[in-house]
């Protein structure tokens, strides 16, 4: 829901802030099975918006996520793909694998909590 008495708030979240943050590539990872019974992971790259921060201990702890986890805010642009767990992205030169992702209510933002990979 991203109308809320007649305005448009995703519209107004995305107008303020593209262009403004920093670059997010989203990794969408899918698996197969090749023709000799091998796993195959193939990755497929998105370019997106968003910053990244901490989570606070608590809050990280009463989760469950990983002691090094990280936050990241990214924007709901079109054309960018929603990210699922197990994705990866990477910011600021460093690879994050997704544990878990939250939807804001106006579809403007994901908050996604990530394990750094490395």
């Amino acid at each position: 829901m991203s109308d809320l008495f007649g305005v448009d708030i995703a519209g107004i979240v995305l107008d303020a802030f593209t262009g403004q943050l920093q670059t997010i590539t989203l990794h969408k990872l899918t698996s197969s099975t090749g023709i000799y019974g091998e796993q195959v992971t193939t990755e497929t790259n998105f370019n997106g918006e968003g910053v990244r921060s901490a989570w606070d201990a608590r809050t990280a702890v009463a989760r469950g996520y990983p002691q090094r986890a990280v936050k990241l805010l990214v924007l709901q642009l079109p054309g960018f793909p929603a990210p699922v767990i197990g994705d990866e992205a990477t910011i600021d030169g460093d690879r994050i694998r997704i544990v878990d992702v939250e939807k804001d209510p106006v579809n403007a933002t994901w908050t996604l909590a990530g394990e750094p990979i490395g």
